[in-house]
């Protein structure tokens, strides 16, 4: 059984993709960039965060944990400064002017 869930443009969400079907995907040219990480995901980064407080402990468990390639420091460190402003890591929309 397939259990894969598309996003918009068809970029797989992280948390649904196969075990198998990942592995097979990494071999491709696509990398962590075409990933859109789920709410559940982003959630688990900033609890690893507040809990080693550092960014290069952060992608050493998500490389024991998922076996895979983790995000970046930059992704992760975005992630770490929208919850710490906005209070969320879910997409926050600004209203609009005037």
């Amino acid at each position: 059984m397939l259990s894969i869930i598309f996003v918009m443009w068809e970029k797989p969400v992280w948390s649904e993709l196969d075990p198998d079907l990942w592995q097979q995907w990494q071999g491709s040219n696509c990398n962590m960039a075409d990933v859109h990480l789920s709410f559940e995901v982003r959630k688990q980064i900033i609890k690893w965060y507040w809990k080693f407080e550092n960014v290069a402990a952060v992608r050493r468990q998500w490389r024991s944990e998922y076996r895979t390639e983790p995000p970046s420091r930059l992704t992760i460190t975005r992630l770490r400064d929208k919850f710490e402003i906005h209070g969320t890591v879910c997409h926050v929309r600004k209203g609009r002017s005037g």
